[in-house]
């Protein structure tokens, strides 16, 4: 008699949408408390979530695309700034040795 009425019940469960949905998210709750493996009750609340949309996939931001005028005109910055860079014909090399840097430091004078 109560497999009777329980088949009767998911039938009329299936007639109306909406109370599908709260059949499914009320026995997913249910699960997600009382399920004897972890797994389980990760998969329910996981299910749950994605019922109200909390695990949507992450939009990427759509590059604008260029046109060859622009792609010109920024090489043409690239270009100008790597021409305006001057070349190295001797490196100087500094000794930061602690007792150079030491020797020619200047005393600072402090105030109290």
């Amino acid at each position: 008699m109560l497999q009777d009425h329980w088949g009767q019940t998911v039938e009329a469960l299936t007639d109306d949408a909406v109370a599908v949905k709260r059949y499914v998210i009320k026995n997913l709750l249910e699960l997600s408390k009382n399920a004897k493996q972890e797994g389980s009750k990760l998969k329910a609340l996981e299910m749950m979530g994605k019922s109200v949309g909390m695990f949507k996939p992450a939009q990427t931001e759509e590059e604008d695309t260029l046109t060859a005028d622009q792609l010109k005109q920024e090489l043409a910055k690239h270009l100008r700034l790597v021409g305006n860079t001057r070349k190295i014909t001797k490196a100087q090399i500094i000794d930061v040795s602690p007792s150079t840097v030491i020797s020619d430091a200047v005393p600072v004078e402090r105030s109290a």
